[in-house]
């Protein structure tokens, strides 16, 4: 499933405003519901997740924090915890100073902001509750291999990852070494204010030549919020990427390269 309603750009980062909008979202939603909220690793993201937060519980909403993970992994907790909407903060490929927020149902489906924010709005009765999930990382990365299953085979390669210095940084690599035999991280260090510095799908060519330099065989190369990816071969150059797990980088990723060498194997039979 794609994006297909454009996000939300913020042009203002104050508390009492992200705070105003979160009261207003809070209130298009079911009482005491529940909106689970992830973030890239931008240093505005912890503002923008707090003040959301605390508008959505004046609202009275129940509230999951993930903390940094990719966005197919806010799509897996929304839909696995039957929650009414996920809020995504961050932005794919674009700089720093451009942070957007995206809105999906449990089915996948993008949603737009409410059109007002108001100016006040009074406390919800009873007030939400807010919990973080320590290991939403870990679920989905478990959650990748089971989509994977047990012919995803990778241990006699070398893989180079480059995760955007994004919200994929921790668990695009994660994934990989308990797969691939040896992994090479490239945008793995987030420190804040780095993503896409130099990485990620604007620079494709740091996985390149990082490949050729270490004698890897794949290299795989994904955008800041883990959506979207780039699968590069030693011999073959890059490769063409389509059909499976549309809107996540890292299993579109996998299955490319599975799909690859399967491929190189029926060639070799032939």
């Amino acid at each position: 499933m794609s994006d297909t309603i454009s996000p939300l750009t913020l042009t203002r980062l104050a508390p009492e405003h992200l705070f105003r909008l979160g009261c207003s979202l809070g209130q298009h939603l079911p009482s005491q519901g529940r909106v689970v909220i992830a973030q890239d690793a931008r240093l505005s993201s912890d503002l923008i997740t707090a003040s959301l937060r605390s508008g959505l519980l004046a609202a009275g909403q129940n509230v999951i924090l993930l903390g940094v993970v990719p966005l197919p992994a806010l799509r897996f907790v929304v839909s696995s915890f039957q929650a009414d909407i996920g809020i995504m903060i961050g932005a794919p490929n674009t700089s720093l100073a451009i942070t957007q927020l995206r809105l999906l149902d449990a089915s996948g489906q993008t949603h737009s902001f409410p059109a007002e924010v108001p100016a006040s709005s009074p406390l919800a009765e009873p007030l939400g509750k807010a919990v973080r999930l320590d290991d939403a990382v870990g679920r989905y990365v478990e959650h990748c291999k089971q989509q994977l299953g047990h012919s995803a085979h990778l241990s006699q390669l070398h893989i180079v990852v480059d995760g955007a210095n994004g919200a994929c940084a921790e668990a695009a690599p994660l994934l990989l070494e308990e797969l691939a035999g040896r992994v090479t991280r490239l945008g793995c260090r987030p420190d804040g204010r780095n993503i896409n510095d130099g990485v990620g799908l604007g620079h494709p060519e740091r996985v390149q030549t990082t490949l050729q330099a270490k004698q890897a065989d794949y290299g795989l190369v994904l955008d800041a919020l883990g959506s979207a990816s780039l699968l590069y071969h030693s011999q073959w150059g890059w490769l063409e990427l389509n059909g499976a797990a549309e809107g996540d980088g890292l299993l579109t990723g996998v299955r490319g390269i599975l799909a690859h060498l399967s491929q190189q194997r029926a060639h070799s039979r032939g």
